[in-house]
């Protein structure tokens, strides 16, 4: 690799809920992983709930810097 250098990976946090939590305590969560994560964090965070809380996990995180996935 001529003329660029080799870039380390960033950490990966990430939390699988399994079955656990509801409306209410997932709201409290996401909230305060949002407002604790600082603009120049330098991991990546990654959410996992369980399939009936998708959607709600998606709409609460539009335009953090906590991705989402899914599990079955």
């Amino acid at each position: 690799m001529t003329g660029s250098r080799m870039m380390t990976p960033r950490p990966l946090i990430a939390g699988n809920w399994k079955m656990n939590g509801n409306r209410a305590s997932i709201d409290a969560l996401l909230g305060a992983i949002t407002s604790g994560l600082k603009a120049d964090c330098k991991v990546n965070c990654v959410v996992f709930p369980s399939f009936p809380y998708v959607g709600q996990v998606s709409e609460h995180l539009i335009g953090s810097s906590v991705a989402w996935g899914a599990q079955d």
